[in-house]
């Protein structure tokens, strides 16, 4: 019964909401006005949640980033997100180049010319997703590894559940990038480096089975260095790369030269020192991803995602 509830309201106010605002906002050439409407329901919803407040306050405490006025930020910043996810259908090279800032694109280009793939390394800071369509318009060929536990059509499901499910599905598809479903066998993955292939991946990702611990702004950070290994089998570069919105709402994509290390966990740590700065200067654009950890850890308490450790 309550995944009825879930799914029904889902189809019969949030989706038709979605319609609302792609019409209002992307149809209309108006990107800004889908993130004022971000930010307004961004900051109801921190009016509204005291315990998600005090959740990013001490996801920001504990990290010794907290400062007045970023919780809200966070909060802003999660409804930006959600709004800019519904509109994936409507992107094409145009809008991208419009509200997209790209640096590094040379030392991308470089490296493709080794005729090997290319790691480009990032954290779930910012919109990350913006990455693949910011990229892949461009005429890169983007792979990401996915979640192994991809959704199943043919399964038993209700019929707003399923028309949910298809409607995220439809959503997505307009995304330039080929997903890789992430599990013990990596054999395809090491074949896509050794092309002209640029795989995005995800350091502070769940999916990975090893993690070992880094130090991160005076704390540990549990990361899987699995990818970083694979790319020194392979001879594939590996490109640190941020991005984060700026005041201007336009995303700033920035790729950063070639580590030069061959030694993934050296590799790990250079990697993390070039985050911290990012950090240091936009907390609440990371702080969605600890609080989003820390909610799935209080729902699930049973084999939950540590990030952060002391």
């Amino acid at each position: 019964m309550n995944a009825f509830i879930k799914y029904f309201g889902l189809y019969v106010i949030w989706y038709p909401f979605r319609s609302i605002v792609r019409t209002l906002t992307v149809r209309r050439g108006v990107y800004r006005r889908l993130l004022t409407i971000g930010s307004f329901l961004g900051l109801l919803f921190y009016l509204l949640f005291s315990p998600g407040r005090k959740i990013i306050r001490k996801e920001l405490e504990n990290l010794d980033l907290y400062r007045r006025g970023e919780v809200r930020k966070t909060f802003q910043h999660i409804m930006k997100i959600e709004m800019e996810g519904m509109v994936f259908e409507d992107l094409d090279v145009d809008l991208i180049k419009e509200i997209t800032v790209l640096e590094g694109l040379g030392h991308l280009d470089r490296c493709i010319q080794l005729n090997r793939g290319t790691v480009l390394a990032l954290f779930h800071f910012g919109w990350h997703m913006h990455t693949i369509p910011a990229l892949g318009f461009l005429g890169y060929k983007i792979y990401q590894i996915a979640d192994p536990r991809p959704v199943d059509l043919q399964r038993r499901m209700g019929f707003f559940h399923r028309r949910v499910v298809e409607k995220r599905l439809a959503n997505a598809e307009n995304l330039p990038v080929t997903f890789v479903m992430a599990g013990s066998y990596l054999r395809p993955v090491m074949r896509l480096l050794e092309k002209e292939n640029v795989f995005i991946v995800a350091l502070d990702g769940r999916e990975a089975k090893n993690f070992n611990a880094y130090p991160f702004l005076g704390k540990k950070i549990l990361l899987s260095p699995v990818m970083l290994k694979m790319a020194v089998k392979t001879g594939s570069p590996v490109l640190p790369m941020l991005t984060f919105r700026g005041e201007d709402g336009k995303h700033r994509v920035i790729i950063h030269p070639e580590i030069e290390s061959d030694d993934p966990d050296q590799m790990m740590i250079d990697i993390v020192r070039i985050f911290e700065d990012y950090v240091r200067e936009r907390p609440h654009q990371y702080a969605q991803y600890l609080f989003s950890n820390a909610l799935r850890a209080i729902k699930d308490k049973e084999g939950a995602f540590t990030l952060i450790v002391s």
